[in-house]
């Protein structure tokens, strides 16, 4: 298969934003963009000098080397059904939704996911994201790992199974941790404490997981079992009246203490 030169967007979220314009800066062709909202398609299409629409029968009309798919997972079986007739090799973009969606397409399929969290109004670093490919066919493999090369210098084969626990992770390094942010920034409000007093812990505590295994540099109440700095947090806990943190303050506390006793 040739190179990828002209790509097509199903989608005009948060990863087609991103992607389509680290495209366009690399010298990619972005011919279309659809979406169900043709406002939303038009606003992207018209950064990356495309055609933005809800019609998908544009397709049709439109030379495309590869279509990405980039939409909810729950939407991806219901887009490759409307892109069938159309013949164009098509890839999905999602962590956790397996390669298998797309078997009943006629022409090559594949993976293409960026391992990052994306937003529209963020400018997103595409050459420092992780970009994990996969495909049936070595050629358009091969082509995808090509395409992925020029706008990121950290493009891996990962197979199906493994890109689906690499989203297991990352939903729990990010997400989760991203709620338990969420969670102390709404007790700082509430206690009227100092914003932005916990950064340099928070920069830490990352720097630290960059660079060594994280249990090794775990510290705090659980792992000394200081119980009464525990029941001090529970009262606090018990103020703000959040039943759902107490519950993850204590299922932290039990999942801390029981991983280190297998070292004890």
């Amino acid at each position: 298969m040739e190179s990828i030169k002209k790509v097509g967007f199903i989608g005009s979220g948060n990863v087609a934003s991103q992607m389509a314009v680290s495209l366009i800066e690399k010298d990619f062709e972005i011919p279309v963009i659809v979406s169900k909202s043709a406002r939303k398609a038009r606003m992207l299409a018209k950064k990356v000098n495309g055609v933005g629409t809800n019609d998908f029968s544009v397709l049709a009309d439109i030379e495309l080397d590869v279509l990405v798919l980039a939409v909810n997972d729950h939407s991806i079986t219901e887009v490759v059904e409307l892109v069938k007739e159309f013949n164009v090799p098509i890839v999905h973009t999602s962590g956790a939704t397996s390669i298998d969606v797309l078997a009943s397409h006629e022409a090559n399929y594949g993976v293409f996911y960026p391992l990052q969290t994306l937003t529209k109004e963020e400018y997103a670093e595409f050459r420092l994201i992780p970009i994990c490919v996969d495909a049936p066919d070595e050629d358009f493999r091969a082509a995808l790992m090509e395409m992925g090369n020029k706008i990121s210098t950290k493009v891996h084969e990962i197979s199906d199974k493994q890109r689906i626990e690499l989203h297991l992770c990352a939903t729990l390094m990010n997400n989760n941790i991203n709620h338990l942010l969420a969670k102390v920034e709404d007790i700082l409000m509430d206690k009227k404490l100092p914003k932005g007093i916990l950064d340099p812990l928070l920069k830490e505590t990352v720097q630290r997981a960059k660079y060594r295994h994280p249990a090794n540099v775990q510290t705090g109440p659980a792992i000394r079992n200081d119980l009464n700095t525990k029941q001090t947090h529970e009262q606090i806990i018990q103020e703000l009246g959040d039943e759902q943190l107490m519950k993850i303050y204590n299922c932290f506390w039990e999942s801390i203490q029981n991983y280190y006793k297998k070292d004890a």
